[in-house]
């Protein structure tokens, strides 16, 4: 392959790449959020301890 080639190639995978794993990202951080903010009722809900839900 030509560094020419092989330069396209990089930068054609960096401009799809970056972005959709950048969106994952935040979607993952989100979710992780969420779960922390309904941790306390499903306790409740559910009856678990803290040793019990960390697992």
């Amino acid at each position: 392959m030509s560094t020419a080639l092989l330069d396209a190639v990089v930068k054609k995978n960096r401009v799809r790449l970056i972005p959709f794993m950048l969106a994952l990202y935040v979607l993952a951080f989100l979710d992780r959020s969420n779960i922390g903010f309904a941790k306390q009722t499903f306790q409740i809900d559910t009856g678990l301890s803290n040793e019990a839900y960390a697992l």
